[in-house]
């Protein structure tokens, strides 16, 4: 009998977690412009291409050797990584120098609730957030 309450319960605690975790993301959930307080901008077009505009290289590029920020284009790929969701950026421009570097964001939420993020030390410390920018009214 005991058995068979705990197990009753785990199964009713697994579908609560489960259930919460709500919808992943899907490729259209990136697609649009991203800012963040600091002045960085991510756009990501339908079409395959990205614009980036006053990325943080101690955040984006070289976390040894903080510099200016910078600008870049490409294109992109939205793909499940283990564990997380990711947008990564091809970069085929850098500064306005020929480049040719992958820079993975990770996607969390969907939908309206979506943002982009990289971490700002190691996994699980501080994040670094991109939020969709609001239509102007």
């Amino acid at each position: 009998m005991a058995i068979n309450r705990i197990m009753a319960l785990f199964g009713i605690s697994l579908i609560t977690l489960l259930g919460g975790c709500g919808a992943s993301p899907t490729s259209r959930d990136v697609i649009g412009t991203w800012v963040n307080a600091d002045g960085a901008t991510l756009t990501v077009n339908e079409n395959g291409q990205f614009t980036a505009h006053a990325l943080p290289q101690a955040i984006f590029w070289r976390r040894d050797q903080p510099g200016p920020a910078f600008d870049g284009k490409g294109t992109w790929k939205f793909e499940k990584g283990q564990p997380y969701w990711e947008l990564k950026l091809w970069f085929l421009e850098i500064s306005g120098q020929p480049a040719n570097r992958e820079i993975t964001v990770l996607v969390s939420g969907s939908e309206a609730s979506t943002y982009l993020y990289r971490w700002k030390g190691e996994e699980g410390e501080d994040r670094y957030k991109l939020d969709r920018k609001s239509a102007a009214p």
